[in-house]
């Protein structure tokens, strides 16, 4: 993803998120405050005081069309180092929690 060696502690994971890049800028900070994210293109970074570093890019934009709507999606490829299991569970919960739309 970043063109480096992933270290062995590097968990990743992906989904596909149904937002825009404009809707993951908004909110995104929401999900990591009060760290500093820093951003690059398509890519975003986020460090930790503990060292854990956060690692996510986006795919350009997509359109899914379904009769006459278009839903606009990303792909989001996510890199985690120095995060345990329960803390990669906890960010994608606040994550997912962050960017749902609609109700039920």
């Amino acid at each position: 993803m970043n063109g480096r060696p992933a270290t062995p502690d590097t968990k990743h994971m992906s989904v596909e998120l149904g937002a825009s890049q404009a809707d993951f800028r908004r909110l995104f900070p929401h999900v990591v405050a009060p760290q500093v994210i820093h951003y690059q293109g398509l890519r975003t970074s986020v460090g930790w005081p503990d060292g854990a570093l956060l690692e996510v890019e986006l795919s350009p934009e997509k359109t899914r069309k379904i009769g006459s709507l278009r839903l606009t999606y990303l792909d989001v490829a996510f890199s985690f180092t120095g995060f345990d299991s329960d803390r990669v569970d906890e960010f994608m919960r606040r994550f997912r929690l962050t960017f749902h739309k609609g109700g039920g």
